[in-house]
């Protein structure tokens, strides 16, 4: 009889626990911490909003058949997911003020993986992520990533970590929406030596080096603002579905874009305070724009050889000593309404908003912050650096 009630006693707790993980969960306090503690596998899911918790550590969990969702957690300060492997929906962690480390190491595959708002996050650990759609960081004091290993994403958004320095992805060949990389550390270097296409928006900002040397199209909006390069070579990029803008870039003197013959929207080169000449070979195989063309700054000269088809305008502001009727019969050959063309010299006074977000949108070669210059990472095959200098 003893032998008995222990043996059902065992099934009950065994039903219990089964129950207990198979079930979407609200944790309000500790106390309910331990439904989520005893599961190895969870389906459904896990939602720890507004509580008094300070750690969290579901060491021997190991899958999650839904979601996670850690939130306005204000004395929160470590998450161990120590042995999690798999989540089928998203990890998000957001708006925990005081929230310094969360570690999942095991860590490889997850639909969506956001950490947005926890300003004293200064530690994330995953080790091998093969497999995931989207990846957002944003806000956080994270001064190393982990490795993402995965060949081909949804969205990327690293932005406002200001501790962050270097980002890389070296297996990534493709992304299906967008791609935005702004305002991470002082001398912020991304490297996705192996990407190919992006096939929504794609925003490159406060970098001091970029590779993107393998990058073929972009499907949308396509901007290079407020960096520190002192040369953009994107030698493999073909075409872009809307418009190119390169602005703000305060060091930039000169770009090459020696394969791009594509633009599906407008060509924007504003405010880049050092770039005083296009010259022939910065778009040598350029035949299409689907907008307008418009160039503000010191420019002296500018010149597009190859355009066949323009669809919109073309206006130059120069702060610089431009020879507007100079410039005017040097694009005259592919421009054949003069009235499309418009050039003012020696403006005193423009402005332009700088791109950036996901919704505006190569491989840079040579960068300068200060006197050190500072290498672009996508064109060690075809550059080498000799006395500081890069030569092609």
């Amino acid at each position: 009889m003893v032998m008995k009630k222990a043996l059902l006693l065992s099934l009950f707790a065994a039903s219990y626990v089964h129950s207990a993980c198979d079930e979407s969960v609200k944790v309000e306090s500790n106390d309910d911490l331990g439904s989520v503690v005893s599961c190895s596998k969870f389906k459904g899911d896990i939602t720890i909003k507004n509580t008094p918790i300070a750690g969290i550590n579901f060491g021997g969990l190991s899958e999650v058949d839904g979601s996670i969702f850690i939130e306005n957690n204000k004395d929160l300060n470590n998450i161990y997911l120590s042995g999690l492997e798999k989540i089928t929906g998203q990890l998000f962690v957001g708006n925990n003020t005081k929230l310094s480390v969360l570690n999942v190491d095991k860590l490889s595959e997850v639909k969506e993986f956001r950490a947005i708002n926890n300003p004293n996050m200064g530690e994330v650990t995953f080790h091998n992520i093969s497999s995931i759609e989207t990846i957002q960081i944003i806000q956080t004091s994270v001064s190393n990533l982990g490795i993402v290993s995965a060949e081909s994403l949804k969205n990327i958004e690293i932005t406002s970590n200001k501790k962050l320095d270097s980002i890389g992805f070296p297996n990534l060949t493709e992304t299906s929406g967008y791609v935005l990389f702004a305002d991470n550390g002082k001398n912020g270097k991304v490297s996705l030596p192996e990407l190919a296409k992006i096939n929504g928006n794609c925003s490159f900002s406060d970098l001091s080096e970029l590779d993107i040397g393998k990058l073929k199209s972009v499907g949308s909006d396509f901007t290079i603002s407020a960096n520190s390069f002192k040369n953009i070579t994107i030698r493999t990029l073909e075409k872009t579905g809307k418009a190119v803008t390169i602005s703000e870039n305060s060091a930039l003197e000169n770009i090459t874009f020696p394969n791009l013959t594509d633009i599906g929207g407008s060509l924007n080169i504003q405010n880049n305070t050092k770039m005083t000449y296009l010259y022939p070979d910065s778009f040598p195989k350029l035949k299409s724009i689907s907008g307008s063309i418009v160039l503000i700054g010191p420019f002296d000269n500018a010149s597009f050889t190859a355009i066949s088809h323009m669809d919109g305008s073309l206006s130059m502001k120069s702060t610089g000593d431009i020879n507007c009727d100079g410039f005017k019969k040097n694009v005259s050959s592919y421009i054949k309404n003069a009235n499309k063309v418009t050039c003012k010299g020696n403006v005193k006074n423009n402005s332009s908003k700088k791109g950036d977000k996901k919704d505006s949108d190569g491989s840079s070669d040579d960068s300068d912050s200060g006197a050190n210059p500072v290498q672009f990472l996508g064109l060690v095959s075809t550059f080498a650096l000799v006395a500081g200098t890069f030569l092609f």
